[in-house]
């Protein structure tokens, strides 16, 4: 027998388990499909921003690894130092298992059904059912939330082609001596200069580190990311090191044109909703679940509304952030002298914005360029 659906989220990661909790708090009939066994291993740094956080209707504790309210950026070569302190956390450190195991619990508490160990296998459209092929069986449903990843085929089989901008970041999991974890474990930090038109971080969690390297402006040519992550590491003063785990992986930014047609809606990473300037998405996976979940239940089984609907959040709340965000991206990575300048003159203030905007308390300044041109007309 085929099982019918009103929604099956296709993914059990940050976009997909908050899609198929809002829908079964509304009381939607929600199958929440995952190609793994949860819980399972997730490639990622873990860095939940407040405004993330504050999204979230329930207890994340036993997910969570550490908390920063403080938060150090390091530029010029090293040479620079800025940072920025709230009493909030700015940003949650979680291990992607547990928290995405804790996130599809909660759906379904809400009411949701979880397959995990469930495979995508083929997906046809239809005027009223759409209907998915998947390694435990058959399935019907008037909607799909495709929330498979980076590297999810739900898009590409539901006709969508390849629009967004993925960029290349490595990450190690390691264990390095009680003297270093000592002195790197009490502060979550930023690095500009440790990889050309990128990044580097050090995020210290329970008993390790997580650090990583990762290029946020697309450059031609191989960025050597092992290279440039092993020497990140010695610029940290890390020399013994127990290397548990490293993984490539890449970051979707630069949405695709259309994120919902046919009553399919794309979310998180599958629609490429990462911050073009920090590459952080979680907090953009869970807000696009939470706005895919609310266009379905108030499109009321109205295709063309749904659309609009999630359309609508996205180019209201999502899209100005998003330009705003590319174009200082474009600054940052591809200005390393005039970004240095900028920090040096007014580093704290700058700091200060880039906190706001993590906590949820601001917004990148839509009229970005002006700005800028401003700020390096006091340079000079």
């Amino acid at each position: 027998m085929v099982e019918k659906w009103d929604a099956v989220v296709v993914g059990a990661g940050p976009a997909g388990t908050m899609a198929a909790h809002r829908l079964a708090e509304a009381g939607m009939r929600v199958a929440l499909i995952e190609k793994e066994r949860l819980p399972r291993s997730k490639v990622c740094g873990g860095g939940l921003v407040y405004r993330g956080r504050r999204l979230l209707p329930f207890d994340i504790t036993p997910a969570v690894e550490r908390e920063f309210g403080h938060i150090a950026m390091y530029y010029d070569q090293y040479r620079g130092r800025l940072e920025a302190q709230r009493d909030a956390p700015a940003v949650t450190l979680v291990m992607r298992d547990a928290f995405d195991h804790l996130l599809a619990r909660e759906a379904v508490r809400a009411g949701a059904v979880l397959r995990d160990g469930c495979a995508l296998e083929g997906l046809e459209l239809g005027a009223e059912w759409h209907r998915l092929h998947t390694t435990a069986g058959v399935m019907e449903t008037r909607h799909v939330v495709a929330a498979d990843g980076a590297r999810g085929p739900t898009a590409r089989w539901a006709g969508w082609s390849e629009s967004r901008t993925l960029l290349p970041a490595i990450e190690c999991e390691v264990r390095v001596p009680d003297a270093d974890f000592a002195r790197l474990s009490g502060e979550l930090r930023f690095d500009f200069d440790s990889i050309p038109h990128g990044y580097g971080w050090n995020f210290p969690k329970q008993g390790h580190l997580s650090i990583g390297v990762g290029v946020f402006q697309k450059r031609g040519g191989s960025p050597g990311l092992k290279q440039h992550c092993l020497r990140y590491a010695q610029v940290l003063g890390v020399k013994d090191m127990d290397l548990q785990q490293m993984h490539g992986y890449v970051i979707p930014v630069g949405p695709m044109p259309v994120l919902a047609r046919q009553r399919v809606l794309l979310t998180g990473d599958a629609a490429g909703l990462a911050d073009p300037l920090t590459a952080e998405g979680i907090s953009q996976a869970l807000q696009s679940g939470i706005w895919a979940a609310e266009a379905i239940v108030q499109g009321a089984g109205d295709a063309a509304q749904t659309e609009r609907l999630y359309q609508a959040h996205l180019e209201e709340h999502f899209m100005p952030q998003y330009r705003a965000a590319r174009t200082l991206a474009s600054w940052c990575y591809g200005q390393p002298r005039i970004r240095d300048a900028l920090l040096r003159h007014f580093g704290p203030r700058l700091a200060g914005r880039t906190m706001d905007v993590f906590m949820g308390e601001g917004t990148y300044p839509l009229h970005i360029r002006k700005v800028i041109s401003g700020l390096i007309r006091q340079l000079w």
